[in-house]
């Protein structure tokens, strides 16, 4: 579909909407809410970069994308199957109850609608501002809105605000720590491969804490992995981070006017509204 809409800013903000917000819609009343997520994000990440990056190649990014996918699920089946046959059989973990499917959910066609439209501006953003990896603006945009649809009640602001709140907290600290590592660093491959497991390790435990600021820790390793982890350990350097921790805060910053617009135009929607119902999807990315 991208290079159908790369060569217009109204198509690809269009296909950026409607795909989006499909797939955000399938995330909160699906069943298998992560993969509609991913499919979503993976989507809004090849169509951004490529209207970034005009002279690369569309299949050269799918397939690396795919590589990173299927790398990192490797490594979790590996650890996950270590930690199955050791760890696990001493500290096992509690079950989590299978998803249910919610199906046709009002409130959550409206938070979908409210996350298409801020999406529908970031093809805008970076052709009049020249904003660089914008695709992480299209992640967190995705990320803060997959919430719980039995939270959303008649209007997502407040949930989707404190996770908003929680993700640009949690990126800034980590961000903060990451940028300490790198510095020290100074292009060593062990420092840095060191400094993400110890930042991971701080941010999972935040994130697996029994308190209301769980989604900071994920976010936490989110940013140390973004600054810590580079294309190559041989040429690391901070300016790309940089660059995806401002993709971050501009989709953040696009996201928030969009929720409190939508809440004071349609105050007669939440009147008549009753709150959300259904099982809900968990938290995202």
């Amino acid at each position: 579909m991208v290079p159908v809409v790369q060569s217009s800013s109204p198509l690809s903000s269009l296909a950026a909407a409607a795909f989006g917000g499909v797939t955000l819609y399938g995330a909160l009343t699906g069943r298998r809410a992560y993969a509609w997520l991913l499919t979503g994000l993976t989507f809004e990440m090849i169509l951004l970069d490529k209207l970034e990056h005009p002279s690369h190649a569309i299949t050269a990014f799918a397939a690396t994308r795919a590589l990173e996918v299927a790398s990192g699920a490797g490594a979790c089946i590996i650890v996950s199957t270590l930690s199955t046959l050791t760890a696990r059989r001493r500290w096992p973990g509690a079950r989590v109850p299978s998803a249910e499917r919610i199906g046709w959910h009002p409130h959550a066609l409206r938070h979908a609608a409210q996350g298409a439209l801020a999406l529908a501006f970031l093809p805008l953003l970076g052709a009049l501002f020249g904003i660089r990896d914008l695709a992480q603006g299209a992640i967190s945009i995705m990320a803060v809105m997959f919430v719980p649809v039995s939270s959303l009640g008649a209007s997502g602001l407040g949930p989707v605000s404190r996770k908003l709140k929680q993700r640009v907290a949690g990126c800034l600290a980590g961000a903060a720590l990451a940028a300490g590592v790198l510095f020290a660093a100074h292009g060593a491959p062990a420092v840095l491969i060191l400094g993400t497991a110890l930042g991971v390790l701080v941010g999972r435990h935040i994130e697996n804490g029994a308190h209301p600021h769980v989604y900071v820790g994920t976010q936490f390793t989110l940013a140390i992995l973004v600054t810590l982890v580079p294309d190559s350990y041989a040429d690391a350097a901070i300016s790309p981070a940089l660059d995806r921790l401002y993709g971050i805060l501009a989709g953040l910053a696009l996201l928030e006017p969009v929720l409190v617009a939508w809440h004071l135009i349609a105050p007669s929607a939440r009147l008549h509204s009753s709150p959300g119902t259904g099982g809900g999807s968990g938290d995202g990315e």
